[in-house]
């Protein structure tokens, strides 16, 4: 997890992310989300789209770190 919380950290650190942000709690939130698009994915291929997901998926991490 620290290498996943490291570009959080950063980015408040350089104020690119909001100062409210936990690194910690922030990167477990996004791991936990692809894990369970991949889950969704490996269950039902043809329901899944994972470049529309994970397009979504950028944009709401983009949209919720913006300071």
């Amino acid at each position: 997890m620290t290498r996943n919380r490291s570009p959080f950290s950063q980015g408040v650190d350089d104020g690119s992310v909001r100062p409210d942000v936990d690194p910690q709690q922030r990167a477990v939130l996004i791991v936990s989300i692809l894990r369970g698009l991949a889950y969704q994915w490996l269950l039902e291929p043809d329901a899944v789209d994972l470049v529309a997901a994970y397009d979504e998926i950028i944009d709401l991490v983009a949209t919720t770190l913006a300071p």
